[in-house]
């Protein structure tokens, strides 16, 4: 059995006990590391991550946001990554101030953080914002954990899901379709990453185990974080699956988290 399922198991079943004593969810810390402009929480700004803010929020998560690493003011270590259940990553900045966000010190820290157990999210379109087709930004990172996101013009349209077997995963846990906004491909090599959902056959989404953490790459763009979100936008024939299930990934993770923490405080 895999460890995620033998975790999930465990898990529940301590879980189910703690949250019968105390009827309270633990808080998930997260960190929103927005890597450009767009991406801020601005309250009715059709590109922002205030969709993703209020989603976690509602799932019991504590929301906090940084945009140092795009200011340069300093970099953001270990330590501080490490207050955090939950990094986010996605975007990025284009043009003549595109910071050079991953040094060896950065990328050290996230590694570190994943490997003690953090959970880090990348979310990762295929070209850079208003420059055409480029190598991806986030490449120098996500190649350390054998992923490389493929360049390519970004697509909006359904990522199906594997087998049910695989639906089994807890991220992706009741998920069908998602609906990848301006969405890319994943070229995967190293064999202990986990794809989740393809398009056009081609991995978009994956999980790779890392220590006692995960690192999450989704090539879904940074319009994931809000028109792929947004439950203001008509889908085809007035359907909304997209913003359920966009909405449910997110969900599925905090979810998990909760059941990780509710075991570890249940355990002490």
């Amino acid at each position: 059995m895999k460890l995620w399922a033998i975790l999930l198991f465990g898990g529940w079943m301590l879980g189910t006990a703690w949250a019968a004593e105390t009827q309270e969810r633990p808080v998930i810390r997260v960190l929103l590391e927005t890597l450009h402009h767009q991406s801020r929480l601005i309250p009715g700004r059709n590109f922002s991550q205030t969709i993703m803010a209020q989603v976690l929020k509602e799932q019991g998560a504590e929301v906090e946001e940084s945009h140092r690493v795009l200011e340069r003011a300093e970099e953001l270590t270990e330590a501080e990554f490490s207050a955090y259940d939950l990094v986010v990553m996605n975007g990025r900045y284009s043009g003549k101030r595109q910071p050079d966000v991953f040094s060896p010190e950065v990328m050290k820290a996230l590694d570190n953080y994943v490997i003690s157990g953090g959970y880090l999210l990348v979310i990762s379109g295929g070209s850079g914002l208003g420059a055409g087709v480029s190598l991806p930004f986030y490449n120098p990172l996500m190649s350390r954990y054998g992923v490389e996101v493929l360049p390519g013009p970004g697509r909006t349209g359904p990522a199906l899901t594997p087998t049910l077997r695989d639906q089994e995963h807890p991220l992706v846990r009741g998920i069908e379709v998602l609906y990848p906004c301006h969405g890319t491909t994943l070229k995967l090599t190293n064999r202990e990453a986990v794809p989740l959902a393809f398009l056009d056959k081609e991995p978009c989404l994956a999980v790779v185990p890392r220590g006692f953490g995960w690192v999450i790459i989704l090539g879904g763009g940074s319009g994931w974080m809000n028109q792929g979100m947004d439950p203001a936008i008509s889908t085809n024939k007035g359907q909304t699956e997209r913003i359920e299930a966009n909405q449910k990934l997110i969900r599925n993770l905090v979810d998990w988290l909760q059941l990780l923490k509710q075991s570890q405080m249940r355990g002490r």
